[in-house]
């Protein structure tokens, strides 16, 4: 049988980050990907810092492990309680 390839220099290849840490991050993009596309839209219509730290929180709450439905009813309930939602959106 012929031979398909010629033997390659091998090269050492160093990885920078290992490829678990990659592949839960690529998962973990591909799951608050609702969430990012919600707050795209949502720029339109409210503040954009509202909307950014919504996001924010959403997208915590799903890397703790919560789905994406628990995680927007979870922020929309700290949204109502005015308390602890506002001083986030305070000016700097």
């Amino acid at each position: 049988m012929p031979r398909l390839f010629k033997s390659a220099r091998q090269t050492t290849v160093i990885s920078v980050t290992p490829t678990s840490q990659l592949n839960s991050a690529y998962l973990l993009l591909l799951q608050i990907r609702p969430v990012i596309a919600r707050g795209i839209k949502d720029l339109d219509e409210y503040d954009p810092k509202h909307v950014i730290i919504e996001v924010g929180l959403m997208s915590y709450l799903m890397g703790m492990g919560f789905d994406y439905r628990t995680a927007c009813t979870i922020v929309k309930s700290w949204e109502k309680d005015e308390e602890l939602f506002d001083p986030l959106l305070l000016e700097d």
